[in-house]
């Protein structure tokens, strides 16, 4: 059984090129007639818009039904109970992008001498060709402890996608203060996040 099915809620597909239509129009890359106006909202920004998913309405009334790609299962899950901000919401536009951030990748380190030898993730980050750490990987010190990474940057609620960064906070205080990964990212979809997958505010 997938996990999807396991958790209560629904699944929407991320639109691609090629996507049908009510009307019986197709998705392209170039400009048409009418355009995508609402999608992902808060779960998902691609290229600073919310990314379109099965469901989205076009400015001419239309409204995309399926993709070629849907068997994939890219998209994004919406718990059951739980609301996404600017989710199929056309007046919703992103905030704007937040500071890049470094992404603790093996070997990073941390104030008290930890370090992050193994992760979990299978994401190479680019520029650093080594694995970014996540949110729940351990960190060791040389006296034999290790202290788990709680807090990072991710998409709210997705498992997979909650990753370690400079900045990021262990459960024993401490905290991950340099990484290989010289080229700071910044990013609309990733934003701070605990270990549950909640957003964390700012102060």
């Amino acid at each position: 059984m997938s996990d999807k099915q396991q958790r209560k809620g629904k699944f929407y597909s991320f639109v691609t090129v090629g996507a049908i239509t009510e009307c019986g129009g197709r998705v392209t890359s170039g400009g048409g007639e009418a355009v995508i106006i609402d999608g992902a909202g808060y779960a998902a920004v691609m290229s600073d818009q919310p990314a379109a998913l099965i469901g989205s309405r076009l400015s001419n009334g239309d409204k995309i039904m399926a993709t070629p790609w849907e068997d994939q299962e890219y998209g994004i899950f919406v718990d059951e109970g739980k609301t996404i901000p600017g989710l199929f919401d056309p007046e919703w536009t992103p905030p704007p992008r937040e500071p890049g951030a470094r992404f603790a990748v093996s070997g990073a380190t941390t104030a008290r001498g930890g370090v992050l030898r193994e992760v979990s993730s299978d994401w190479e980050i680019d520029g650093a060709h080594r694995k970014a750490g996540k949110i729940g990987d351990f960190v060791e010190y040389k006296d034999g402890t290790r202290a788990r990474i709680v807090t990072g940057i991710g998409i709210p609620g997705d498992e997979l996608n909650q990753y370690a960064v400079v900045g990021s906070r262990l459960d024993n205080g401490d905290v991950i203060t340099d990484s290989p990964h010289r080229d700071s990212r910044s990013s609309t979809v990733f934003v701070p996040i605990d270990e549950h997958g909640v957003v964390i505010a700012r102060q």
